[in-house]
């Protein structure tokens, strides 16, 4: 019955062993698991990040682009405002020409009547 016992003991100590081999491969098979989906999310973080940094620099060379295109552009301020200064030039020297004219034809008057 000792002996009896001794085999039990023996064997529910191996069953222990597979066991705890079996458990401890799973874990392992697990962690390396878990370690591969890291790695690759890594490196498609990695990737993201690049691209996120492509897009980035062509977003900024656009902003720049199409500031530059406002710089060359005429504003319809501005036309109405170069309007509004030559509106004034020329009635000033519209003014001119008439005072001109005036004076022009006095002068005239001037002379015929000291003929």
């Amino acid at each position: 019955m000792v002996e009896n016992n001794r085999r039990s003991v023996d064997r529910y100590a191996a069953f222990e062993r597979h066991l705890g081999t079996i458990i401890g491969a799973l874990i392992l098979g697990a962690i390396l698991w878990v370690g591969s989906n890291v790695t690759a999310n890594i490196e498609t973080t990695a990737r993201t990040d690049v691209r996120l940094s492509n897009i980035e620099a062509n977003l900024k060379e656009l902003k720049h682009t199409v500031n530059s295109g406002m710089d060359d552009r005429w504003r319809r301020r501005d036309a109405l405002e170069a309007q509004k200064i030559n509106d004034e030039r020329f009635n000033r020297l519209d003014s001119w020409a008439s005072e001109t004219e005036k004076r022009l034809d006095r002068l005239e008057a001037n002379r015929s009547s000291n003929k």
